[in-house]
């Protein structure tokens, strides 16, 4: 999709059309991205692949830790390893 900003301000039935058909709750979040600035388009061109793969690892374990705190925090009796569990799970069936 060429902007992510009109998206997000499409009415929902437009969006879960846009979105692969998959329905949305109404109350459900929409993260829309911000376009880079020059400067990171530069450094990224510029940047290995080795730098860009080591980019990605960090992103990956950054939304781990966040959905991991995250399950702690709504599942506060939950052991850790139920909250792996629960983590595995979840990035297992994660969609892009």
């Amino acid at each position: 999709m060429k902007n992510q900003a009109t998206f997000a301000r499409l009415p929902l039935a437009n969006r879960n059309k846009l979105a692969g058909g998959r329905p949305r709750a109404e109350n459900s979040i929409i993260m829309t991205l911000e376009p880079l600035h020059p400067i990171q388009v530069q450094r990224f061109s510029t940047m290995s692949v080795d730098e860009k793969w080591e980019v990605a690892k960090g992103l990956l374990r950054t939304a781990r830790e966040t959905r991991r705190a995250g399950l702690t925090m709504r599942h506060p009796d939950w052991p850790p390893e139920r909250i792996e569990q629960e983590l595995a799970r979840e990035i297992a069936r994660a969609r892009t």
